[in-house]
């Protein structure tokens, strides 16, 4: 009976995949290619530059999906709401009846569990969201632009970038390693203008902006 119930559904699924999904998959990495790569290439950058900044744009997108998303706001309501909870469970403590206290104290964690796992649960969903789902999405993607094959012919290797003796013995950058680079480089220069900006304001030039009611 089962596998009866099963080929239709199998049949249907690999429809689904070869006609539906793969062509739309391919139709966006080319036109990923024309918006993206193509501009890159012809400014001179080689595959390395090219991978660097995708992974530069990716970091900035995810950026940008965790603003959309609010993810920070709802961190800081949890632990408002956490420490709430705190404090009523201070509250409960002076009371003598410890039928009404144990009564208070359940009612209390049944509440701050719900929360708590309601809260774990959009958490894994934005990070999924806001980094897993554009990073594999990505590098795959780049994977097959840039595939062992294709780089051989335009670099003589395998590698984006081959690197001479190192102490590390690393031979070379790889796509996913220069992504990631790229990646980890736009939150870094994105803190460095944050501890910039801070130290603006807190400088006298800041004081005399505020004072003056410039804040751009």
């Amino acid at each position: 009976m089962m596998p009866s119930l099963s080929a239709p559904i199998t049949d249907l699924l690999n429809w689904i995949w070869l006609h539906i999904l793969t062509p739309v998959a391919l139709a966006v990495g080319k036109g990923l290619e024309v918006i993206i790569l193509r501009p890159l290439s012809e400014a001179g950058l080689s595959p390395f530059g090219q991978v660097l900044v995708v992974g530069m744009l990716v970091g900035l997108l995810s950026m940008i999906i965790k603003r959309l998303l609010k993810t920070q706001e709802k961190e800081e309501a949890f632990r408002k709401l956490f420490e709430k909870k705190k404090e009523v469970e201070e509250g409960i403590r002076q009371i003598d009846d410890w039928k009404i206290k144990k009564v208070l104290y359940e009612t209390s964690d049944e509440d701050i569990d719900e929360e708590y796992n309601k809260f774990i649960s959009i958490k894994f969903a934005h990070f999924g969201l806001t980094y897993l789902l554009p990073i594999f999405l990505t590098l795959y993607w780049l994977s097959c632009v840039f595939s062992p094959e294709k780089l051989t012919e335009i670099t003589g290797s395998i590698f984006l970038l081959k690197l001479p003796q190192n102490p590390i013995h690393l031979p070379g950058l790889s796509v996913p390693l220069t992504f990631f680079i790229g990646y980890f480089s736009s939150y870094t220069i994105k803190k460095t203008i944050t501890i910039l900006s801070k130290k603006l304001k807190k400088s006298p030039i800041g004081d005399l902006k505020i004072a003056r009611g410039d804040t751009k």
